[in-house]
């Protein structure tokens, strides 16, 4: 069997286990597509930040509130992938991942386990990554009953005041978008409004003779 034929059958397969809405075929020549990965969440689990209340203590520190509430689903990780001629024996596909939910230093890391995960295998193995990225993924990342996105909400933040002047009598835009300093993280109602951003890191094409 060559290479194309192994490409053809691997992603055949595949239409078979998920659905549509999950998995995708771009183009034939060379083959890609497309994964939402919808990680799999433990009970109870937590999206947490701190907020900035406007307000400074008796050192001029600002002054940060928890906050946290639950939810049931996260926004998938979205893999696309592209088919070299040598996959699947002898070069790693090319992959880009995108999450909002993940820092850059986290998509890298998941890049570069990715691409060892083929290196230990040198045979079809976009199944393999599927299944981890559903449900390994927190694990790996040491993410165990809780999301902390302050780290994420920062920068979103200070993309917003580049990106845009606010007027004095300006507020929170529909989008949840953070206009001015005075607006409150609080009146972002769901984790789509919050995590705006979606950061990507690509990887793969790695061969081995």
């Amino acid at each position: 069997m060559d290479n194309l034929e192994s490409q053809e059958m691997e992603l055949l397969a595949l239409q078979n286990i998920y659905e549509e809405r999950d998995f995708k075929i771009d183009e034939m020549n060379p083959l890609s597509g497309r994964f939402a990965a919808q990680v799999r969440l433990p009970q109870s689990f937590l999206i947490r930040y701190r907020s900035f209340q406007g307000s400074l203590d008796s050192q001029d520190n600002e002054v940060h509130a928890e906050e946290s509430f639950h939810i049931e689903h996260l926004p998938p990780i979205d893999l696309c992938f592209r088919f070299p001629e040598t996959y699947p024996l002898q070069t790693c596909p090319a992959f880009l991942l995108s999450c909002n939910w993940l820092t850059l230093k986290q998509l890298s890391d998941l890049c570069r386990h990715l691409e060892s995960v083929w290196d230990s295998n040198r045979d079809a193995i976009l199944f393999t990554w599927f299944q981890f990225l559903q449900d390994e993924i927190l694990d790996f990342l040491k993410i165990n009953d809780s999301l902390d996105i302050t780290e994420l909400l920062k920068f979103k933040i200070q993309d917003n005041f580049r990106t845009r002047v606010p007027s004095n009598d300006e507020s929170c835009d529909d989008s949840g978008g953070t206009a001015t300093k005075d607006c409150s993280l609080q009146d972002m109602k769901t984790i789509s409004e919050i995590l705006n951003l979606k950061p990507s890191i690509s990887g793969g094409f790695i061969k081995r003779s």
